[in-house]
Order: structure tokens, then C-alpha cells, then sequence
């Protein structure tokens, strides 16, 4: 994951326990709640698919890293896993399947 800085100049930082919220409160617009929000790309990506009047400013600053889950023990299977997703990374399939369901190329952090 790239470093970043944590470029705040305000004391107010609102958790929430949910992005679907935090967005829900950002949509409501003119500072009513919040001024802006800080979560992931495909979140962003599918609120502004469903009219959420936001935009994304600047670059990304955090990725969050996808994986396959499978029992734990069975060491050629997860080989076997990790050859076949690095095989589809190397020859663009996940690339190319990220964008046909996404419209957006999750693969790649540039």
C-alpha cells in the first residue's frame, strides 16, 4: 500500500460504523453533516452509480486488498489458487473481468 499522509486541518473527524451511512449524511449536501468523507473506491464508484450527487477528489489514498478465502491446511490448493490468480494478473483476465463487472480496474493501485 502507498504511504500517505493524514492531511486534516480540522478537529471535527466523525466515525461511522458504515460507508452506506457516512454517504447517506455527505448526499444530504451544503455542510449539513459532513463536508466530505474518506472511504473506498468501489464504495464511491457504486454511490455515484445510484445518483449520489458526490465526486471523488484528487488520487486514492488507501487500497484495499482483496483475497480468496479457503480452509486452512490445504497448502496445494492455496498454491494452486495463487498460481492461477497470478497467471490471470500477468496476462490481464483480472484486469479485463474487473472492468466488465465494475467499470473499474480494481487491480491496479496507478
Amino acid at each position: 500500500m502507498p504511504a500517505f499522509d493524514y492531511l486534516v486541518d480540522t478537529d471535527f473527524i466523525k466515525s461511522y460504523e458504515s460507508s452506506n451511512v457516512v454517504l447517506d449524511d455527505l448526499r444530504l449536501g451544503n455542510g449539513s453533516r459532513l463536508d466530505g468523507a474518506l472511504t473506498s473506491v468501489p464504495t464511491i464508484n457504486e454511490a455515484m452509480k445510484n445518483n449520489y450527487p458526490i465526486k471523488p477528489l484528487g488520487k486514492p489514498v488507501f487500497f484495499e486488498p482483496l483475497a480468496l478465502a479457503i480452509d486452512k491446511g490445504d497448502q496445494e490448493f492455496s498454491d494452486k489458487l495463487a498460481a492461477i490468480v497470478a497467471e490471470m494478473r500477468a496476462d490481464g483476465t483480472l484486469s479485463k473481468l474487473s472492468q466488465k463487472w465494475y467499470n473499474y480496474d480494481y487491480t491496479s493501485t496507478n
